[in-house]
């Protein structure tokens, strides 16, 4: 009795000390699904904690080799319960903690604008401002560019400002700022300023009618907005309501031009995040990188803790491209192949318990000559040969071994 006690005490300790975290879907064969911050379309592998606890996944181990358990081992980052950490298997061996980018104020959203007669003070650049009496207008703002939403023509300068909500400040590591310009701006969040261009040195008093230094705006032309960086964003952040304000200032009335195009972006730290960043944006966050791929031929996944206990390992499966293989419900035991993939997200899409043979075709009708023609059916394959001729002058066709739900019309 005593030793059936001591036996439940010890594997009850286990589970707390190394919580249930699973290999919950991976691709081995990924070629336009997700890429990485290079641009890369690397093989990926996705874990889950499936337990009630928040897991520290410092020294635990990633291989595709039972020989070498410890052939790459994650830095100490933090899994929350029910959370998902996604990492690349695409051997360029990166460790540096996972930074995310999600666009909170993108381009064309609603800001209260003023166009100024005289100088506002600073009340207008803070949480509380009362705003009523200003106008609404969707970004751009400006004229002479075609890139202008709201029109305002031959104007000195305008004072826009949008409030947003932060629920928390815990993973929020970067405060970025992009921002199309012409000719000059200075943007503050609560009142603190935090980048300023072509408009005098930075926390200078800038006057309603100031001139700026000549700059002409990028995007309108296939350009992108520049950056400025907050590293350190609690230092201008709260959580709750927050307020940004821009003031954007012309070379002058007479310009043939002037443009505005603001927007706001969180780097979030930590696991459970995905970049959610408009194409328009260059940011480019850390992401987490074995240093060995994964065979699309099959190869056994492990994942071990940081004393070599292997707690989660999935065998060798055949894969094709863009497809992954992984738990539904997520942690489940119950293993599927996806069609669509869902990384760093819930595994809710159909799947599939056995892959499709390669080699193998079916067609909607039989074969022969129809001359009055009929739009045929088949399901994937990687490669066939057909004719619209009656003289059989076969032409070679190649779909690519993808896993659908529907068959392909040709």
């Amino acid at each position: 009795m005593h030793r059936l006690f001591l036996s439940a005490l010890l594997l009850s300790f286990s589970l707390l000390v190394y919580p249930q975290v699973l290999i919950n879907e991976f691709s081995a064969a990924n070629i336009s699904g997700m890429s990485d911050e290079d641009g890369d379309y690397c093989d990926w592998i996705e874990l889950y904690n499936k337990s009630g606890v928040e897991v520290n996944l410092g020294g635990y181990h990633l291989s595709d080799d039972t020989a070498i358990l410890r052939k790459w081992t994650l830095p100490a980052i933090s899994l929350k319960p029910g959370s998902f950490l996604l990492v690349f298997a695409s051997d360029k061996d990166r460790i540096l903690p996972p930074i995310s980018y999600q666009t909170i104020i993108e381009k064309g959203e609603e800001w209260k604008y003023l166009v100024p007669a005289s100088n506002q003070g600073d009340a207008w650049k803070n949480i509380g401002f009362n705003d009523s009496g200003w106008n609404t207008g969707t970004s751009g703002f400006g004229y002479g560019d075609n890139d202008d939403a709201t029109i305002l023509t031959n104007i000195m300068s305008v004072y826009i400002r949008k409030e947003f909500i932060i629920g928390s400040l815990d993973d929020i590591s970067q405060l970025v700022l992009s921002i199309d310009y012409d000719d000059g701006f200075a943007a503050y969040i609560n009142g603190h300023e935090i980048a300023r261009k072509n408009l005098g040195t930075s926390g200078t008093a800038i006057a309603y009618n100031q001139a700026a230094t000549g700059r002409e705006a990028l995007m309108f032309s296939g350009g992108f907005p520049e950056n400025y960086l907050v590293s350190v964003p609690g230092t201008v952040l709260v959580e709750g309501l927050n307020v940004i304000a821009i003031e954007g200032h012309n070379t002058g009335t007479g310009s043939t031009d002037f443009s505005l195009i603001p927007m706001l972006t969180l780097g979030l730290s930590g696991a459970g995040y995905l970049d959610d960043i408009p194409d328009y944006i260059q940011l480019k966050g850390n992401k987490l990188h074995t240093n060995f791929k994964i065979s699309s031929e099959g190869e056994t996944l492990i994942l071990s803790n940081p004393d070599s206990s292997v707690i989660d390992s999935v065998s060798p499966v055949q894969m094709v491209v863009d497809i992954s293989y992984g738990h539904k419900p997520d942690g489940s035991g119950n293993l599927f192949y996806f069609a669509i993939p869902t990384p760093g997200a819930n595994n809710v899409n159909e799947g599939f318990s056995v892959l499709p043979r390669g080699d193998t075709v079916q067609f909607s009708v039989k074969g022969g000559y129809y001359p009055g023609g009929f739009p045929p059916q088949i399901r994937p394959t990687p490669s066939f040969t057909h004719s619209t001729d009656q003289n059989h002058q076969g032409t070679t066709s190649s779909i690519r071994g993808r896993l659908q739900s529907q068959p392909t019309v040709l």
